[in-house]
């Protein structure tokens, strides 16, 4: 888990600069996933919750992005998740619709719907409302379906609502962004 954030102090009135480094980070690591996928002639689907389509507007903000990004399925709701990437009621009932389990079927389904080298997928709740004790307003899970297996994390963020769906984009690009650079890492070390 990792605990990031502060609550932002721009109260309704603007970006502040929290908010305009976010942008900028979470820019910056579009950039270079962006590369790291092209140079691997690797390929990305994505499947967003608490994000609504933030990643791929992100990722779609560097030139020639269709190179790699395949799309994104913005399955916000219950009915999205079950009629688009087919995750069925007595799964999101048993595991709810913000979990470990529904988040890693959600890369799975995206990434074997699509054919892609990897499926993203982002649940969370972003507030005000929704959560509970063990998932409060604020948790977010980003699960990563690749070539090698499939992993999920669970990340903690405090603040607004638009805040805690940055801090999600940011987290899931750049946990891409560590986990492309050290299998290209891996592979340097096995050629050698």
């Amino acid at each position: 888990m990792q605990e990031t954030g502060e609550p932002g102090a721009s109260g309704g009135q603007g970006p502040d600069s929290r908010d305009l480094h976010l942008v900028g980070a979470g820019h910056r690591i579009a950039s270079t996933v962006g590369e790291l996928l092209r140079q691997r002639q690797e390929s990305l689907a994505l499947a967003e919750s608490c994000t609504g389509g933030l990643i791929a507007a992100t990722l779609t903000t560097v030139a020639g992005s269709s190179d790699y990004l395949w799309g994104s399925a913005v399955v916000y709701s219950a009915a999205a998740k079950q009629v688009m990437l087919g995750i069925d009621d007595p799964f999101l009932d048993e595991h709810g619709t913000v979990s470990r389990e529904t988040t890693a079927a959600l890369a799975a389904e995206v990434k074997r719907l699509s054919g892609a080298t990897h499926g993203l997928a982002v649940t969370g709740w972003a507030g005000p409302s929704g959560g509970s004790d063990a998932d409060p307003v604020g948790t977010v899970y980003v699960a990563l379906a690749s070539p090698d297996g499939s992993e999920t994390r669970r990340f903690s963020f405090a603040g607004e609502r638009e805040e805690i769906r940055e801090l999600a984009l940011v987290s899931a690009l750049g946990w891409l962004q560590d986990q492309m650079s050290e299998r290209n890492r891996a592979e340097d070390r096995a050629s050698d």
